[in-house]
């Protein structure tokens, strides 16, 4: 930890110099001026390798008493982003396990290195799963999340679903923009969130009654905050559009369907894991 803190300034002709005096090798201090010397390219590709062997080491099942199944991880981050602002935050993934095709669970992993802790992953996890998650790092780290409230709500006012795909998703996108949010955050007080245009993943599960499904993130900046479903469900013989939404942060958020307040989640400050969206910080100077 010491020789990434005080090296990676240094040349690599001083690295080289003074890894005997630090007391580490010459090859561990040679990897150290090899990291520095990288382009801000090679750091961003690296950084996604890093975070995918995180993301990997992670092992979530649902339990749903007797029986309990892996949940599947999406290859893949559904969404990069940074948020300077937020702390130095310089970059983060997002992540998606699913079980069937519908999500159960997404995570925001994030590389914040500048904190006053030295450079640290935070990794918030939001459930979107009825039954309990429980879930095992790596590391040795584990917790067990509750199910999670959500009661879809069927939207008001809006078409039937179409017959074709493509067509469905032209209307999930309509139907999305229906929609507003914003958050209040400490000090920082009130700023209007938005919607990305475009669905971070996409989805069916026809012994659920789900037609198609899709998910928006609703972002401050780039960072999300919600996590919007849209779905065409079968209500009795026919589908029809339905929605419902999770938080992503510990802000107070707020969410509006045509103007009108549909759904509010207060400042969740405490970190709980029993919770169905909680957060937890490692030194990112170590594995998780």
């Amino acid at each position: 930890m010491f020789l990434r803190t005080i090296i990676l300034p240094m040349s690599a002709v001083i690295v080289l110099a003074a890894a005997e005096e630090l007391g580490v090798s010459r090859e561990e201090a040679r990897a150290a001026a090899s990291a520095e010397d990288e382009s801000p390219e090679a750091q961003r590709a690296s950084r996604l390798n890093t975070m995918k062997e995180i993301v990997r080491g992670i092992k979530l099942q649902s339990d749903e008493g007797e029986d309990r199944a892996a949940l599947e991880l999406l290859p893949d981050p559904l969404l990069r982003y940074s948020d300077p602002a937020h702390d130095s935050l310089e970059d983060a993934t997002v992540w998606l396990w699913r079980r069937g095709g519908r999500p159960a669970a997404i995570l925001k992993l994030e590389f914040y290195p500048r904190l006053d802790c030295g450079p640290t992953w935070s990794f918030c996890w939001t459930s979107l799963s009825d039954t309990r998650i429980d879930g095992q790092m790596e590391g040795g780290k584990s917790w067990s999340s509750q199910p999670v409230d959500i009661v879809p709500q069927w939207l008001p006012d809006a078409p039937l679903p179409a017959d074709d795909a493509e067509q469905r998703l032209r209307q999930m996108r309509q139907l999305a923009r229906r929609f507003t949010a914003y958050r209040i955050y400490g000090e920082h007080g009130r700023s209007q969130l938005r919607l990305l245009s475009r669905p971070v993943y996409r989805y069916c599960s026809e012994a659920e009654g789900i037609q198609d499904g899709a998910v928006f993130s609703v972002v401050k900046d780039t960072n999300p905050h919600i996590e919007l479903l849209l779905e065409s469900a079968i209500d009795g013989e026919s589908p029809r559009w339905r929605y419902a939404c999770v938080r992503h942060a510990d802000a107070e958020c707020h969410l509006l369907l045509d103007g009108r307040e549909v759904w509010q989640a207060k400042m969740q400050a405490e970190i709980d894991s029993r919770r169905p969206y909680f957060w937890f910080q490692t030194p990112a100077t170590q594995k998780p």
